[in-house]
């Protein structure tokens, strides 16, 4: 009389952690956007015009399409964040 074996292991069901459950998700908020300030926007502007015109040394073009052209790039980009703060104040 054959015996059948019954195969090692057992099969468990898969762990489960809470943290995995959409519930637990807490929504990341985004930072706040940090609004130029009409000095900071131009200076902005003026520094990508002159990068623009540098790229194709200086030759040609024209001053006013280089600046509209680094003012949508300008306009168009994410501000950069807030660098981080310190919590304790600096020792003196």
């Amino acid at each position: 009389m054959a015996t059948k074996k019954k195969p090692s292991g057992s099969r468990a069901a898969p762990v489960t952690s809470k943290t995995s459950s959409p519930k637990a998700a807490k929504p990341r908020k985004a930072p706040a956007k940090k609004e130029l300030s009409p000095e900071e926007r131009h200076e902005m502007i003026a520094r990508a015009a002159f990068f623009i015109a540098e790229h194709r040394g200086f030759l040609g073009g024209n001053a006013l399409s280089d600046w509209l052209l680094a003012e949508r790039e300008v306009l168009a980009s994410p501000p950069a964040p807030e660098p981080a703060r310190r919590r304790t104040p600096p020792s003196d």
